[in-house]
Parts: structure tokens; C-alpha cells; sequence
């Protein structure tokens, strides 16, 4: 029972800070290289992406009804990312 602008702050709460990490992860692999970081840094974007949609009980959905530009936003970093790294990822084993 709370304010529909306070969801969205609690759902972009659990959205944004994986994807942060994410971010960092991937700046530290372009620079050291290793595998494993790259790996760690997709896993922590699957969460977001998947929760990222507005569809009820996603997360997303709050963001969504609160401030469609934010979520806009949110979404394309979101998806950016994932596809970023997923791209990188994919190079090496195809």
C-alpha cells in the first residue's frame, strides 16, 4: 500500500544497481579479457531484463504506470546492455 511513484522508485531500486554492476563487470572485462567476467556480467543483466517489461507482476509494470519515460529509458539501457554483452559473449563461442 504505497504511492504509485514510490513503486517505481522500489521497482528501478532492483532494476538499475544489477545493471550498474553489470556495466562495471563489463568495463573490467574489455580491459582484462577473462571469460569468467564477462559471464558474471550477462548473469547480473538477465534479472533486469526479464523484470524490465511492463507486464503485471513484473516489476516493469510499475515503472510503467508511474512514468512511461521512465521506464522508456530504463528499457533501452537495460536492453542495450543485455545485448551488448550477450553480443560479446556469443562471439566467442560461435
Amino acid at each position: 500500500d504505497t504511492t504509485p511513484s514510490k513503486r517505481s522508485r522500489i521497482a528501478l531500486g532492483g532494476l538499475i544497481p544489477p545493471t550498474l554492476i553489470a556495466i562495471v563487470l563489463w568495463a573490467i572485462w574489455k580491459e582484462v579479457g577473462s571469460p569468467w567476467i564477462l559471464f558474471t556480467s550477462d548473469a547480473f543483466l538477465l534479472y533486469p531484463m526479464v523484470q524490465v517489461f511492463p507486464l503485471s507482476p513484473l516489476e516493469g509494470v510499475h515503472v510503467w504506470r508511474w512514468k512511461k519515460m521512465h521506464w522508456l529509458l530504463s528499457f533501452f539501457i537495460i536492453m542495450g546492455m543485455f545485448m551488448l554483452v550477450s553480443s560479446e559473449a556469443l562471439k566467442s563461442v560461435i
